[in-house]
């Protein structure tokens, strides 16, 4: 539940509290109608794959704040630095995500 807590706050789309086999609104139709379930080993590797290139995204971002003498420490430029991340980092995981096949 937390992750799908920190998806509504990116994705802006509720899901916290969603399970597979559930639907999110009684009024709409499922969300994943037509998609499969992954297996335990599909979803490792999937998450897996998600949050190494989050983190991966979001080194190389600081790393550029640094070299461009940006101080992380000033709360501006961490926020600055919160929201590129999140945005950036997530479009990176999203892309990584699709080019393994899962969506």
């Amino acid at each position: 539940e937390r992750f799908q807590k920190l998806y509504d706050s990116i994705s802006g789309e509720e899901v916290a509290g969603w399970r597979p086999g559930t639907k999110k609104d009684s009024g709409s139709a499922d969300a994943n109608a037509g998609s499969k379930d992954l297996s335990p080993e599909e979803l490792l590797k999937a998450a897996t794959i998600y949050f190494e290139t989050i983190t991966k995204k979001m080194v190389e971002i600081a790393k550029n704040y640094k070299e461009e003498g940006r101080d992380l420490k000033n709360p501006q430029v961490s926020q600055q630095f919160q929201m590129e991340a999140s945005t950036d980092a997530n479009e990176a995981a999203e892309d990584a995500m699709k080019e393994t096949g899962v969506t």
